[in-house]
């Protein structure tokens, strides 16, 4: 078994390993240093997708040829609140976009916004219906609560 992660990759003994290059992806470009795969993205929030062919440093493949996690965050960043995989020229399928430590992270979150949704949402109406003018959907927590502060201040004078 090769050790080596270097690009290199001049041996003419690697080439035996038939298992390995059997599911080594099909570029749909090749340099000398990078490689071109599609890229598929899928929107956190609305389900909308779109893909594009990326370039890819020969150096962030890993062994089998697809991409690494890293070179998958820098994409990710770039894109922003979006799920990823990727694609080779055959239309084969790799990479989820999301291990299963991100999903359970993504859904803790997504489990805190809805919490502090309801919260503040009770905070809004409890504050309409003292009749509070001037609460808006949108005002800042702490403005929120201000005005209800300097309302009950001013019943009890």
């Amino acid at each position: 078994m090769c050790t080596n992660m270097g690009g290199s990759g001049g041996k003419s003994g690697m080439k035996s390993g038939g298992s390995a290059k059997a599911s080594k992806p099909s570029y749909f470009k090749e340099s000398e240093k990078a490689v071109q795969l599609q890229a598929n993205f899928q929107r956190r929030d609305t389900g909308a997708e779109y893909s594009k062919k990326v370039w890819i440093p020969k150096s962030q493949l890993t062994e089998d040829g697809r991409p690494s996690r890293w070179i998958e965050g820098q994409k990710q960043d770039q894109e922003g609140s979006y799920v990823m995989s990727w694609q080779d020229s055959k239309g084969k399928k790799f990479g989820s976009g999301m291990t299963q430590r991100e999903k359970e992270y993504a859904q803790n979150r997504q489990k805190r916004f809805e919490s502090g949704a309801k919260s503040y949402n009770d905070l809004l109406s409890k504050a309409k219906s003292m009749g509070i003018k001037g609460v808006r959907k949108g005002m800042k927590r702490s403005t929120i609560q201000r005005k209800i502060d300097e309302f009950e201040e001013k019943k009890k004078k």
